[in-house]
């Protein structure tokens, strides 16, 4: 069993959090890509999906939807207010910095993906996503 993991970056404090992990893929994970898509929701303005898929070599590609997971890691992960002041600059790239930054409390089971398409009888090796028409 493959273990496929997703990490968030703080840019602020150069450290990767794991955020969320599955063991779906039961073959070597070749290629990793996501997308966030925009949608008018009638009533809030614009609302973003955030979307990850893989492939791997099993010629399986996966579809997971990772818009809840992520809004709660940023909630755990990003203040609601600013923790650092100016005068804290980060010794090696100089932006404030907060020098105990937030860590997650657990790391997330991304469950299940939303659809798996059999894409090929062996490894694929290169997933894309590009925009078709619409607004």
């Amino acid at each position: 069993m493959f273990v496929f993991r997703l990490f968030w970056y703080d840019e602020q404090n150069l450290i990767f959090h794991l955020v969320a992990e599955s063991r779906f893929h039961d073959h070597c994970v070749l290629c990793v890509k996501h997308i966030i898509h925009k949608e008018a929701a009638a009533t809030e303005g614009e609302r973003c999906r955030s979307f990850i898929f893989s492939s791997a070599t099993d010629g399986k590609i996966a579809f997971w939807d990772a818009t809840d997971l992520l809004l709660s890691a940023s909630r755990e992960l990003v203040p609601t207010a600013t923790c650092a002041s100016e005068h804290d600059a980060h010794p090696e790239h100089g932006r404030a910095w907060n020098p105990q930054p937030r860590m997650l409390k657990s790391v997330r089971d991304l469950g299940d993906p939303l659809l798996t398409v059999a894409g090929h009888q062996s490894g694929i090796n290169a997933v894309d996503a590009y925009h078709v028409g619409g607004a």
